[in-house]
């Protein structure tokens, strides 16, 4: 199927919804903070995320395995909503963010990298309910923060080469308007993907 008559034919919709979906952060956060989780090293491999401390979190990832996969629970934004049930590496799309002073770090595509390593699924859904279209390769597309940082081309490219299903990016790419995006993906090779 080819997707550029898609982008065309759903261009305007992408306005509409962009403008109307659009998110705001949680003010009384600082920028590069996540809400509190019910477990601790959790939220310390969140912070290592958030500041793009690949490095630390290569090393707590060896001490905790179990974190490549294992949710997010025990606050409200975990609970609800498209951000439901998060996996580490949803924190890395940065979408949403809690602060709109939070900035993604030149780092995250080694952070991304370290995740993968670790084996973190690429495909893992998040939101209700739990396993939706909401991959972290969909978060990308349809947040604006990778993008600003510039990281989001090698972000994605290193979820295609983890075997992420790249057709998962596409309609985030096409609601928000994120041409950049759609041809890192058609450059992939998403149009040789059955939609």
């Amino acid at each position: 199927m080819m997707l550029r008559p898609l982008i065309l034919l759903f261009a305007f919709l992408g306005l509409v919804a962009g403008t109307a979906l659009a998110h705001e952060g949680h003010h009384e956060l600082k920028p590069n903070q996540a809400p509190p989780s019910s477990d601790p090293v959790f939220d310390q491999a969140v912070a290592h995320i958030m500041t793009g401390d690949a490095e630390a979190l290569r090393d707590l990832l060896k001490a905790h395995p179990e974190l490549a996969t294992q949710r997010a629970a025990g606050h409200e934004e975990y609970e609800r909503g498209y951000f439901a049930n998060p996996t580490l590496l949803h924190f890395t799309a940065f979408n949403p963010w809690w602060n709109g002073e939070t900035v993604v770090p030149a780092t995250t595509p080694a952070v991304v990298q370290e995740l993968l390593a670790a084996g973190a699924d690429p495909d893992a859904g998040c939101g209700e309910p739990i396993n939706n279209h909401w991959t972290v390769l969909g978060l990308i597309t349809s947040g604006v923060k990778t993008r600003e940082a510039g990281v989001e081309d090698a972000v994605i490219e290193l979820l295609a080469e983890a075997g992420a299903d790249l057709k998962l990016g596409v309609g985030g790419a096409i609601i928000y308007c994120d041409w950049a995006a759609m041809d890192t993906l058609i450059r992939l090779g998403v149009e040789d993907t059955p939609m």
